[in-house]
């Protein structure tokens, strides 16, 4: 996959030129993301904490091919991200 990413305005806005063959040639990724079990936490999808502590997750958000679908050039803006430790 190919794309140029900018930040700016509190945005990340990617514009692909190619999708490459995987969802995952394209990504947002950030490493290094302390998780613990019991934290209180709003979230959009299924996530489990099978450890009491993981001291380098990492968050992933692909952008590239989505199997089985013709998935066009584009461009996509992202704000909002956080993942807070509330204690």
């Amino acid at each position: 996959g190919e794309a140029q990413a900018s930040f700016k305005n509190n945005r990340a806005v990617y514009k692909i030129t190619n999708a490459g063959t995987a969802d995952w040639h394209v990504q947002l990724k950030q490493a290094g993301i302390l998780l613990e079990k019991d934290q209180e936490k709003e979230i959009i999808i299924d996530f489990t904490m099978n450890e009491a502590m993981d001291m380098n997750s990492v968050m992933v958000i692909s952008m590239g091919t989505i199997e089985g679908e013709d998935t066009p050039v584009s461009t996509i803006e992202m704000s909002d991200f956080s993942l807070i430790r509330t204690e």
